[in-house]
């Protein structure tokens, strides 16, 4: 991974530069970053040599759609508050599951330059990366951007959960009972206290709209240590599609976090979020040595 501090520093060449969907995202990426009143997902890629832009709740059309694709810019969207911000870092980082998509030295990261803010990340040889684990990785990021629960990811790292762990319990949750990020793409749920306006339910996880297979085989063990279906590797041209991704970190076994649904401890990580309660940390050790049972 290359990290530069503008759109000029990615290695463009001038078609692409001038092209105006890409000229479009350059204009207005920085402003998308933190503007919640907007579209989740906003993404240029080219198919066949023609370039096309995506501004939609999720990122279907872009998945969908990629095909002889080469260069892929995705924004960081709805970064309203620092618990946004540090989401996305932590799935960026060396210590992400995603991590192996991070080895490339086809990707390029946009960082603010004096906060250093991720704000775009852009692919420039897309036949030649994990089709199924890149995709993953972009419907993750929705779990921010599209779900609004990178408050209670934050809240839960805090008390000490594993950052992984904290990641995987983030579709137990919803707020106002939301289904799908059509729902819930334009409005308060990415501020900082989104509970000071919304119903903070229980959930089990959308797989068809979510980075996890959650209601059925997901395994936060394998997702905490980056084990992976073979699959997840594959390139287009070796079978890799990202459509459907959300199995790469299935085992043969039932989800814990099926049995975690409505437990004792589904309600107290509610109740202790909303209260701000500082959680006593062998309790969050009993959690999540439940969660990361490898059946």
């Amino acid at each position: 991974m290359h990290v530069v501090n503008s759109f000029n520093e990615l290695p463009l060449d001038d078609a692409t530069k001038l092209n105006p969907f890409v000229k479009r995202i350059c204009r207005e990426y920085k402003k998308r970053n933190t503007d919640y009143k907007g579209s989740t997902v906003h993404c240029v890629f080219d198919k066949d040599g023609v370039f096309r832009e995506t501004e939609y709740p999720c990122h279907n059309f872009v998945v969908g759609f990629m095909g002889n694709t080469k260069h892929l810019f995705n924004v960081f969207t709805h970064q309203a508050c620092t618990q946004a911000t540090e989401f996305i870092d932590y799935l960026l980082s060396s210590e992400s599951p995603y991590a192996k998509l991070w080895e490339s030295n086809n990707v390029f990261v946009i960082r603010d330059k004096e906060s250093g803010r991720p704000e775009l990340i852009y692919w420039n040889n897309i036949p030649e990366e994990p089709m199924n684990l890149l995709c993953n990785f972009l419907i993750c990021t929705r779990l921010q951007a599209g779900w609004g629960l990178s408050p209670i990811w934050k809240y839960l790292v805090d008390q000490g959960f594993n950052k992984a762990v904290a990641t995987a319990l983030m579709p137990m949750f919803s707020w106002c009972n939301q289904t799908v990020t059509f729902s819930n793409h334009s409005d308060e749920r990415h501020t900082a206290t989104p509970e000071k306006q919304y119903t903070l339910d229980l959930s089990i996880g959308y797989s068809g709209d979510q980075p996890f297979n959650t209601i059925n085989c997901f395994s936060v063990y394998n997702f905490a240590n980056s084990i992976m279906d073979s699959k997840a590797l594959l390139t287009f041209k070796q079978g890799g599609s990202g459509r459907p991704c959300n199995f790469i970190w299935d085992s043969k076994s039932k989800s814990t976090l099926k049995n975690f649904y409505r437990s004792k401890n589904h309600l107290l990580l509610r109740y202790s979020y909303l209260k701000k309660v500082v959680m006593d940390i062998e309790t969050v050790r009993s959690i999540e040595k439940d969660l990361l049972k490898n059946a």
